[in-house]
């Protein structure tokens, strides 16, 4: 009896190691559509904290010099830093310091960004009224700004994933507006849970002020340990489970803020050791990516003040870029050089754009591994919209053939 030889003639390593998906994220978030979107995210969220400062603060709001740095650093347009000097001699020296930035950025902007605010209002410094109510106001426009771009850029990122389809911005960002109810209140679920959970705790720290309610709330302290525990866990789950929600409502065919809070939250705590291996992955690519863009960025700028300074000369291009950079300089050459210097800044926010549009499509492939691995849920269940429109069309052709079965 002769027996049959097993020939293995392909791997599939989607199947073997479904954690690749991370590396077609970096290879998405070069896309320029998407750079280019998450630029403008990065350059409209100051906007808003700029309003909220100067609605709500004040000159005595600010006395903290943390708290001052913390404002300023969130009115702040992002970018590049802009090289002072022209050509590439110096540049080649400054390439492994280069490296090193961009791998100790990598992450920072989006991360920063999107939890300074509830690191300074959960870090149980006084703040007063006024920077209570700028927290919140920057905060909602944060989190608005980030959920309808992070949503666009979700979706973009769980088609070619998921369909190895490619949708446009414009389609993305209907889908996204039709279902903006569920990107403002998904995460308003978890902090309004907070705020439940914290108003006893308030109340009876007012009681405290006196000794009796020392008594009492030594009797009803372990209520208070329960309530912190929660507390936590709500913490945890929504500082690092909130990038998830975008992509639950507009990867899902609920869609909705119920299913958003309830599937980051599952997923977060269901896969932690999961979730941590996703993202060291993710920073190390993002790493790789900040480094090129970062590097190509900076080049581009030095030879563009390299072309010109052959017809300036040395010295005068010097004094050009120094004014640009916030130097002296007066008339003609003060506006000139100033729209040199805007021009390169937006340049450089290019850089930041890619962190931004790399965070969300890396947190895209996270969520469908997450999902995967909790549901067992393939990649290419996602929501398509010719579902929901072809289920209509359905429904009126039997209405019209009288078809009531």
């Amino acid at each position: 009896m002769s027996g049959e030889q097993g020939i293995v003639r392909s791997i599939s390593w989607r199947d073997l190691c479904p954690w690749l998906i991370l590396f077609r994220a970096l290879r998405l978030a070069f896309h320029p559509g998407l750079i280019a979107l998450a630029t403008v995210g990065a350059l409209a969220t100051p906007i808003g904290w700029r309003l909220s400062e100067s609605a709500f603060l004040s000159d005595t709001s600010l006395r903290n010099p943390e708290f001052r740095e913390f404002v300023e650093r969130q009115s702040r347009w992002q970018h590049l830093p802009r090289p002072r000097t022209a050509g590439t001699s110096r540049w080649l020296e400054r390439l492994e310091g280069r490296i090193e930035a961009s791998i100790g950025s990598a992450a920072a902007p989006p991360l920063n960004q999107l939890t300074a605010p509830f690191r300074w209002f959960f870090s149980g410094q006084p703040l007063s009224l006024g920077q209570c109510l700028y927290l919140m106001a920057g905060t909602l426009w944060m989190l608005t700004v980030w959920g309808f771009v992070g949503g666009v850029l979700s979706r973009v990122a769980v088609v070619q994933y998921g369909w190895d389809e490619q949708t446009g911005l414009f389609d993305a960002a209907k889908l996204v507006v039709r279902r903006a109810q569920g990107l403002l209140l998904a995460p308003l679920f978890p902090l309004g849970a907070i705020g439940l959970l914290t108003a006893p705790c308030l109340l009876l720290g007012w009681l405290m002020r006196f000794d009796i309610g020392v008594f009492v709330g030594g009797i009803l302290w372990l209520l208070v340990a329960v309530a912190g525990v929660l507390l936590a866990l709500l913490v945890v789950g929504f500082a690092f489970g909130w990038p998830l929600m975008p992509v639950a409502v507009v990867a899902e065919e609920g869609g909705d803020q119920f299913e958003a809070f309830h599937r980051s939250y599952s997923y977060l705590f269901g896969r932690p050791l999961h979730f941590i291996f996703y993202v060291a992955l993710a920073l190390f690519l993002g790493a790789i990516g900040a480094i090129f863009i970062d590097t190509f960025l900076d080049l581009a700028l030095r030879m563009s003040g390299w072309a010109v300074s052959w017809g300036t000369g040395a010295e005068r291009w010097r004094t050009i870029s120094d004014a640009a950079n916030g130097g002296e300089a007066a008339g003609s050459l003060w506006a000139g050089s100033r729209l040199i210097g805007f021009v390169d800044h937006l340049v450089g926010t290019i850089a930041i754009g890619f962190r931004y549009s790399f965070f969300w499509c890396a947190t895209a492939a996270i969520y469908l591994l997450l999902r995967q691995q909790v549901d067992e849920a393939e990649f290419d269940e996602l929501y398509r919209e010719e579902d929901e429109d072809t289920s209509f069309q359905d429904v009126v052709r039997q209405a019209e053939s009288g078809d009531t079965t």
